[in-house]
């Protein structure tokens, strides 16, 4: 008798655990189609290629997948806690325009991307987590990073906190199978200026770097010996890549992307004069002098032994010097599971 009551009560679990499991999962899938729903109409107003910042997504959550198959976008995805789910997913799905950071990002991190680099929209539903007690400071920063920002606002403090500044309120929060989706609100800030060429470069006088941007068409406008104005490439720069231990698309491929441009007549290539877009690389800033283009394998070399690398800023300070520190052992991501390599 009690082996039968055993048996029964083991059943009951395991039927309330599967219920349960069934529960998130529809839920999850449910505020997916929600958000993505409730950010499609910003994003169909764009006709013309864009750069988008995700922050928060793990396991089938990230709107970036949906984004990169449906738009034309480079898609940024920054995840630290789950970065082992979102990156197999990214090679099942073998996406080629999205890119995996996997550093935890710090404020300074975050404060420091929003210097050098320009993002069309970005996407934040999980501050907290994120931030935990600086997600004010973040907030701060993240609306001085892009054009659009999406925050979604998990409790009624964030919710007032967001209140104060100009927005729009997308989706109000509502309880959904017991879970409640927060607010969605959206700010348009029109970032105009960048204050850093790169991520280590010093800070520029604000006005030197210009972002002309619309949903038609967006230019770099240059205020230096000359005015300059080029088209904007989507995508993040390649040492912004490596500063936040970027590991999507892989370092092999990222190698094999390099290997060709060897051939190309560009005489300043640098790991920062280098675009990357998931599964393709844009030079930029490009420098044409022919009697110096003996030196381009010679760069390309540099660059790619910096991939070999795992601490990028010894091996900038010592390019001046021409030479690397022998390779050292850190932890790398490898699919689900990371051990010790050599690289």
């Amino acid at each position: 008798m009690q082996k039968k009551i055993i048996i029964i009560c083991s059943a009951l679990i395991t039927h309330y655990a599967a219920t349960s499991a069934l529960q998130e999962h529809l839920y999850t899938q449910q505020a997916y189609e929600h958000r993505y729903n409730v950010i499609k109409p910003l994003l169909n107003r764009y006709t013309r290629p864009i750069t988008i910042l995700e922050l928060g997504a793990h396991n089938n959550n990230a709107l970036s997948f949906s984004i990169a198959q449906e738009y034309d976008a480079a898609c940024v995805i920054a995840e630290s806690d789950y970065v082992h789910d979102v990156l197999n997913i990214c090679n099942a799905r073998n996406d080629k325009n999205i890119i995996l950071l996997s550093k935890k990002l710090s404020l300074d991190d975050l404060q420091r991307l929003s210097e050098c680099e320009h993002f069309d929209v970005i996407l934040a539903f999980d501050i907290i987590r994120l931030f935990k007690p600086k997600w004010k400071e973040a907030i701060n920063i993240l609306l001085k990073s892009a054009d659009h920002i999406i925050i979604e606002s998990p409790s009624e403090q964030i919710e007032k906190y967001l209140s104060k500044n100009t927005r729009t309120m997308l989706t109000q929060s509502h309880y959904q199978d017991s879970h409640e989706i927060g607010s969605l609100f959206l700010f348009n800030k029109y970032k105009k200026y960048l204050s850093r060429r790169w991520w280590n470069y010093p800070y520029y006088e604000i006005g030197s770097y210009t972002v002309f941007s619309n949903f038609q068409e967006k230019k770099l406008i240059k205020i230096q010996q000359e005015l300059v104005i080029t088209p904007w490439n989507t995508g993040i720069n390649l040492l912004t890549f490596k500063e936040l231990q970027g590991i999507y698309p892989s370092k092999k491929v990222i190698i094999e992307l390099l290997e060709p441009l060897k051939n190309i007549d560009h005489t300043s290539l640098h790991i920062h004069n280098i675009i990357i877009q998931g599964n393709n690389l844009v030079p930029i800033d490009y420098s044409h002098k022919p009697h110096e283009r003996h030196l381009i394998p010679q760069a390309v070399e540099k660059i790619i032994n910096q991939f070999k690398m795992c601490n990028i800023k010894k091996s900038i300070q010592n390019e001046k010097n021409n030479y690397y520190i022998r390779p050292i052992k850190c932890r790398l991501f490898l699919s689900s599971s990371s051990k010790e390599s050599t690289v």
